[in-house]
């Protein structure tokens, strides 16, 4: 029985792959792309530490209270947007953990009259997995197009 709970435990820390999974909403009433980034957290500590932040104990009693501070800054230096072919800068919006090692950050861009074109460059913890896959999904109206980025081919463009 103390096995099978450890087994059951094991499964819920580790997996065997590296995946992050990206949503984009074009909100065209609000002028705002609005940004949910779903990544698992022992995976986003490891980035966070490479990076050279220190350990954050994410979702842990014991997490940096400068957390916030620094996936913000990881983000901006792994994660980047072009409407239109027109730079966007983001902003951090919060970050919250689901059951199962899983935490979704939301980002927002504002300030987003029209979009016809999205550039993506994501290479969110490719630096720590080789492995690593950020998948994103743009919904812009009732399309929603996707991409599949990785460590060789990290960026791409969505036209709408």
């Amino acid at each position: 029985m103390k096995y099978l709970a450890f087994l059951a435990s094991f499964l819920l820390v580790a997996h065997p792959f590296h995946l992050s999974t990206t949503e984009i909403f074009f909100n065209q009433d609000q002028k705002t792309l609005e940004i949910s980034l779903k990544l698992f957290v022992d995976d986003l500590d490891d980035g966070l530490e490479k990076a050279g932040f220190g350990k954050m104990d994410l979702g842990t009693s014991k997490e940096n209270e400068n957390a916030d501070i620094f996936l913000y800054k990881y983000l901006l230096d792994n994660f980047e947007l072009a409407v239109d072919n027109k730079p966007r800068k983001f902003s951090f919006i919060g970050k919250e953990y689901e059951k199962g090692n899983v935490v979704w950050c939301y980002l927002e861009v504002k300030g987003v009259k029209r979009m016809s074109s999205l550039y993506l460059r994501n290479h969110i913890l490719t630096e720590v997995f080789s492995d690593q896959q950020n998948i994103v999904h743009v919904k812009k109206d009732s399309k929603t197009k996707s991409l599949r980025l990785r460590k060789d081919k990290d960026s791409g463009e969505i036209m709408f």
